[in-house]
């Protein structure tokens, strides 16, 4: 049952995709991973440009992912490039009842 969120993306990733939409699929760890080192790198800015290019961008497992403020910031980063632009589906499989 907890990969069921990842299923639905995957599969709303690949209908777009088939609609000839530019899609990029990644893991939460993955994209802030990236993210920092090209801060690191100073290459940052170019980066999130790449991500901004996409028509939908599709973040997979954010719950399995602590993010300390850095990654929090850089992230959030990404978001806002793609604000009122273009597309983010966010998939957590932490389960919401109490």
């Amino acid at each position: 049952m907890t990969r069921h969120r990842s299923i639905l993306l995957i599969g709303l990733g690949t209908a777009a995709a088939e609609k000839g939409y530019r899609v990029k699929y990644t893991l939460a760890t993955r994209l802030v991973n990236e993210l920092v080192e090209a801060a690191d790198e100073k290459t940052l800015a170019r980066t999130i440009a790449r991500y901004g290019r996409v028509d939908l961008l599709l973040v997979d497992e954010l719950d399995y992912m602590e993010l300390d403020r850095r990654g929090a910031e850089l992230l959030f980063q990404v978001l806002t490039e793609r604000e009122e632009k273009n597309s983010v589906a966010i998939a957590s499989n932490e389960s919401l009842s109490s």
